[in-house]
């Protein structure tokens, strides 16, 4: 499997293995968290979420959960990115689906992309330094979706963030 750099993000900024049980603090912000209290960030987060997700497009009820047997430890923040990424993933869906059916719309959902990738919250936890994702956007905004089209299959597919799991 290809981990894109979000995706790598997201597994930086969420899950520990069970070793890491013993550790009750990290020098990133404090102590690790539990699904259910990384759950609890997730909804407090999703209840008041700043943007607008698509048409139609509701956030689940819980974020994900690990299918193994090991214990999972999050690193604080990680129940906030799922709302954030779960959101960016919802309007990558309307900018791939629209691209040529309604350009304004696509054009609407990168630009919301965008909002929720310069928020705060987004940018304490997703870093960027050689501006990757910035020229994926750019280049569909010329009309190349085909690497937003390979980072959506990649990130957003098959599981939680598209509705079809969990």
């Amino acid at each position: 499997m290809r981990w894109s750099p979000r995706a790598l993000a997201a597994v930086a900024v969420g899950v520990a293995s069970a070793a890491a049980v013993s550790c009750s603090s990290r020098a990133s912000g404090g102590p690790l968290l539990t699904w259910d209290q990384m759950n609890a960030e997730y909804r407090t987060t999703v209840a008041s979420f700043p943007f607008s997700l698509p048409a139609g497009v509701e956030f689940p009820a819980a974020a994900p959960k690990p299918s193994t047997d090991q214990q999972s430890l999050y690193e604080p923040g990680a129940g906030a990115m799922q709302a954030y990424i779960y959101a960016q993933c919802a309007q990558e869906h309307v900018a791939l689906q629209t691209q040529t059916s309604d350009p304004r719309a696509s054009a609407a959902a990168l630009d919301a992309i965008e909002e929720i990738d310069n928020s705060p919250v987004y940018q304490q936890h997703y870093v960027d330094p050689d501006g990757v994702w910035k020229a994926i956007l750019g280049k569909a905004r010329l009309g190349d979706y085909s690497t937003l089209q390979e980072w959506y299959t990649n990130d957003c597919t098959g599981g939680w963030a598209d509705g079809t799991t969990g």
